[in-house]
């Protein structure tokens, strides 16, 4: 349209003329520039992958925090307790700081006091972790609505759990509340760094690896689209105002890092809609970190999650499982953290993520990442 008015129009000289050809000749080399780097972004991965992640997958992680009045929050260390209480087992754990070998600290779960080999040091009754079977149970929402948002084109499981988790994190009488206030501020998985950094830390040139972050950062996108259109922006007397994006990302690294895969109890609507697994947020089995040498975590008939000691332990010692025989991007991906001169080539997180973007995610096992 530019060309044909400021050039091809008769009459269309002077000094008007001149500006239009002027503007057209800028134009046309904007144009050109904005297809060339275009087909430049489109023919490398890497950096149509870097080129993206600032603007879709970096959200103001400081308010994506959920938890209201944190201030107010109980002890953890009443966890334990609380385990007890509702029927499950504990052998004297409770959670605690540790050393890393290069200096600073991170969080597990520890043994108060002595825990032979094979012994049962924690287990946490299906009844008292968090998944999306409180939304029917709980009475959040009605069997009808459950049923409605589970329909195809609707909510996975993955995402309705991602809602009541950011629903019960809102709410300071939640009998939830002593497990919310023990989750972290921040879950430093890679959707969520800069590109610089991403480069830092070393797998800012695997183009692989950037392909699977950006698959995943677009599954959580549409979730959060599909959960807004489908519930949050329908229910505001459940969410009065809606769930930004960064607090959906927290909630989902929640799920993602923290999660166990447990069968979908008998006679629920989930287990009617053909879901063969779900998630399951565990108050203390959920603190215990990855260690390949370590057994796996145990699900009793009744979805009883089962934390077993790996060897003979000491007090202020270390509760350690294994998450599965991962490939370090898989444990990025979903835990944040790498295993140094790790054996494992092979992934399944691609096949993940795939099935992920064609809305068939179901945790595979216990500790399963999706």
């Amino acid at each position: 349209v530019c060309w044909v008015r400021g050039i091809g129009t008769p009459g269309m000289t002077g000094r008007r003329g001149g500006k239009m050809r002027s503007a057209c000749y800028l134009a046309t080399l904007l144009v050109v520039a904005w297809t060339a780097s275009l087909l430049l972004l489109s023919s490398n991965p890497l950096r149509r992958a870097t080129s993206l992640l600032p603007s879709v997958f970096h959200p103001p992680l400081e308010q994506g925090y959920a938890i209201a009045e944190p201030w107010r929050c109980p002890a953890t260390s009443e966890l334990a307790n609380l385990v007890r209480r509702a029927g499950g087992e504990e052998a004297g754990v409770a959670p605690m700081e540790f050393e890393l070998s290069q200096g600073g600290t991170y969080r597990g779960l520890g043994a108060t006091k002595s825990i032979l080999e094979g012994e049962v040091a924690v287990a946490v009754p299906v009844g008292m972790s968090l998944s999306a079977v409180a939304a029917e149970e709980g009475g959040l929402l009605s069997p009808k609505e459950v049923e409605d948002l589970l329909k195809p084109g609707g909510l996975d499981e993955f995402s309705l759990l991602a809602a009541v988790l950011l629903l019960e994190a809102g709410n300071v009488s939640s009998r939830y509340r002593h497990y919310l206030c023990s989750l972290p501020r921040h879950i430093p998985l890679p959707y969520y760094q800069t590109p610089g950094e991403i480069f830092k830390g070393g797998r800012g040139r695997d183009s692989r690896f950037l392909t699977s972050i950006l698959s995943a950062g677009t599954v959580l996108v549409r979730s959060y689209l599909s959960a807004s259109a489908h519930l949050l922006d329908k229910r505001r007397d459940l969410f009065p105002s809606r769930p930004s994006f960064a607090q959906w990302c927290w909630a989902s690294s929640v799920i993602m890092s923290r999660s166990w895969g447990v069968p979908v109890p008998n006679g629920t609507i989930l287990q009617r809609t053909g879901t063969k697994q779900m998630h399951v947020l565990a108050p203390l089995a959920d603190m215990v970190n990855h260690d390949a040498a370590s057994r796996k975590v145990g699900v009793r008939d009744d979805g009883t999650l089962v934390v077993y000691a790996a060897r003979n332990l000491s007090a202020k010692e270390e509760i350690t499982i294994t998450y599965g025989n991962k490939c370090n991007t898989e444990l990025m991906a979903s835990y944040g953290f790498e295993v140094p001169g790790n054996p494992r080539t092979f992934c399944e997180w691609d096949q993940l993520v795939a099935k992920a973007l064609r809305g068939q995610a179901q945790p595979a096992e216990a500790g399963a990442p999706l």
